[in-house]
């Protein structure tokens, strides 16, 4: 039978390890030992991922192997766009990258949009495509990203968060 979950112990691996020294240590109740308490909030954070892996192993006999499958990786690009999620927001920025698996291969730098005219954005990313095209063989985006004005990656970017 599994041992009772110390909902003292629970709640103190809540914590941060300051304010759980603190509240059960010398000055607090007492209960504090840090070479049992460091292991038993781990203990009790993950216990959920653990219980979880535990249970997919018993379901999998305990004897479960890895089986790697190599696959060829497509060469795509994506284009992500700096806008608001209303659908009267301006577009604020845009940029592209070109991948490959989980490996990026190629980035065209954000650029600013502001006060450009649907049709000046679409020859823009004509001109990305051509480029893509001679470099990568790439005529279309595989996927297209929006991204809030805030999260601008653009260094003179007076909405990027980072300034």
């Amino acid at each position: 039978m599994a041992r009772k979950i110390n909902k003292k112990c629970l709640h103190c691996a809540g914590l941060d390890i300051e304010s759980a020294s603190e509240i059960h240590g010398e000055l607090g109740d007492g209960c504090w030992n840090p070479k049992i308490c460091r292991r038993r909030r781990s203990h009790y954070r993950n216990r959920v991922e653990n219980n979880a892996k535990r249970r997919q192993a018993r379901k999998l006999g305990g004897t479960s192997r890895k089986i790697s499958v190599t696959v060829e990786q497509p060469i795509v690009a994506m284009v992500t766009f700096y806008k608001q999620e209303r659908k009267d927001a301006l577009l604020h920025a845009v940029s592209a990258a070109v991948w490959q698996g989980d490996t990026q291969l190629a980035v065209i730098e954000p650029v600013h949009c502001l006060g450009w005219t649907p049709r000046q954005v679409r020859t823009y990313l004509e001109r990305v495509l051509v480029k893509l095209n001679e470099e990568y063989r790439i005529d279309n985006f595989a996927q297209m990203l929006t991204k809030h004005p805030t999260e601008c990656p653009i260094e003179a970017c007076p909405l990027a968060s980072s300034n």
